[in-house]
């Protein structure tokens, strides 16, 4: 059973075969985070998304590789491509074998590369 697609119509397959539908915004307030939402409202409504799919969110919001790779709509393997080079999101190793990512951070990053085009 596919799950519905988003606002934008985009779905995408996670790694334990759940949908995640997954909204690109570039406007401010759009996406996961609307008018007069604060940031830890944006990471609990993502989260909830993400375990709604199947997937893993720790007791801290993070998530896993795999997860977020999906979200910035780009392969694990760009991930650390960009770990390696020093650039991308903010991330937690606890060890080589186990990356993990902050929901927040996540969110900050791309709210970072967002790009007003009135101002572009």
């Amino acid at each position: 059973m596919s799950a519905p697609p988003n606002r934008a119509g985009a779905q995408s397959e996670s790694a334990t075969g759940a949908h995640v539908a997954v909204q690109h915004q570039s406007a401010p307030g759009a996406g996961l985070c609307g008018p007069g939402d604060d940031a830890s409202s944006a990471v609990e409504r993502a989260a909830a998304r993400i375990e709604l799919a199947g997937g893993w969110v720790s007791f801290d919001y993070r998530v896993r590789e795999s997860t977020a790779a999906e979200l910035l709509d780009t392969s694990a393997r760009t991930l650390r491509n960009w770990r390696e080079s020093g650039w991308g999101p903010v991330y937690v190793c606890a060890d080589r074998a186990r990356i993990t990512y902050r929901l927040a951070d996540l969110l900050a990053w791309i709210s970072s590369r967002s790009i007003d085009p009135a101002r572009h």
